[in-house]
């Protein structure tokens, strides 16, 4: 039996145990299929349509035409409709191997506008770069320049501590710890002290796009006038 034989077998066997259980379900599609088994998951709608070369506004029009019989959840979409658009771009429809590659195509489509418009909505898979990849295959923004990164003093190497600062909402704090992911805050006064004991856990996503930092050699004010103006904003 092929592999197309399987899914076709796996999808009527599926539709006929929910039509049983719950009739409103729709079976799961071979694009579904493709996607559950990539190990980026899913593409974004923009980027399955220009990986066939289609105009993005064709496949959102498409995603949201109604099925027969029962009423759509509002974000829901309809993945009968986006398969039969894929693959019906296909040369050969049945080929579960094309369909892999375009939604692979997609993944590298989805970066490839990421890195044109510096998007800074976080929300979304792509809505940043994602280069670090977790348990389970999911994937996660790195933090995007060098001086985002933690740097722990010691003795023997004391760092300014204006290099683990950075202004947040209004607010400036002291970056104490950070894993690949996260970085843990605590608020700071003007004269540089801990305002408190609770710590503010925030993400990669947030320092890339809300954070404001002192870059030395770059910025240009000095590490004073830095903290004013952020203390100002308050």
């Amino acid at each position: 039996m092929t592999t197309l034989d399987k899914l076709k077998e796996q999808a009527e066997r599926t539709g006929r145990l929910q039509e049983q259980a719950e009739p409103s379900r729709i079976p799961i599609t071979f694009i579904e299929h493709v996607i559950d088994k990539h190990p980026k998951g899913k593409p974004s709608l923009k980027a399955l349509a220009l990986a066939v070369e289609e105009n993005p506004k064709k496949i959102y029009r498409v995603a949201k035409y109604l099925y027969k019989g029962r009423q759509m959840r509002k974000r829901e979409n309809n993945w009968y409709a986006i398969d039969n658009f894929l693959r019906n771009r296909m040369a050969d429809p049945t080929d579960i191997a094309q369909l892999t590659a375009i939604v692979s195509r997609a993944h590298e489509i989805d970066i490839e506008l990421t890195a044109k418009d510096r998007r800074r909505t976080g929300t979304g898979f792509y809505s940043q770069v994602k280069d670090i990849e977790l348990k389970g295959g999911k994937w996660y923004p790195k933090r995007r320049e060098a001086y985002m990164e933690f740097q722990p003093e010691s003795d023997q190497e004391p760092n300014p501590l204006y290099h683990n600062c950075l202004g947040l909402k209004g607010i400036v704090y002291r970056m104490v710890y950070q894993s690949e992911t996260h970085s843990l805050l605590r608020e700071i006064d003007e004269n540089e002290a801990f305002v408190n004991e609770m710590p503010k856990l925030t993400s990669n996503i947030m320092l890339n796009t809300q954070a404001e930092f002192y870059v030395e050699g770059e910025t240009r004010i000095t590490r004073a006038e830095f903290f004013q103006k952020l203390f100002d904003k308050e």
